[in-house]
């Protein structure tokens, strides 16, 4: 005898036979995916890490034998520059915060003050010989 609710029981039994593994395949398969493609990110910074070190490095030798003051002495001889005398020496101090502003004038920078005018004589500069 033919009854249509038996069929449905047995498909569905039969689907969720056959679910269950298909689908914890499914989710094995995705995370080795991941894993895989995780592993490849790894070694491509991995690679792109040891070449920004050893550029690093490279860099960094060739700072320090920029830095070299023999270096430094052929180079300035090259461009005719001499050591400075003792009298071409100037120290200038800070000027006193309340020096720094004037109601009337603003900046002493922005106004283009010096320490040659008579007013500021007594700011704080001093030429040394």
């Amino acid at each position: 005898m033919y009854r249509p609710i038996n069929v449905f029981w047995v498909f569905v039994t039969a689907f969720s036979i056959i679910l269950i593994p298909a689908s914890a395949l499914l989710f094995e398969t995705w995370l080795n995916l991941g894993i895989l493609a995780f592993d490849y990110q790894n070694d491509e910074l991995s690679t792109e890490l040891e070449r920004a070190q050893a550029h690093i490095e490279q860099l960094r030798a060739n700072t320090a034998k920029l830095e070299r003051m023999e270096r430094i002495d052929a180079e300035a001889l090259e461009l005719g520059l001499v050591k400075r005398e003792h009298e071409q020496l100037v120290i200038v101090n800070g000027w006193p915060p309340e020096a720094a502003w004037q109601l009337g004038r603003g900046f002493d920078i922005a106004d283009g003050r010096t320490p040659d005018t008579p007013q500021d004589q007594h700011l704080g500069f001093e030429e040394q010989h």
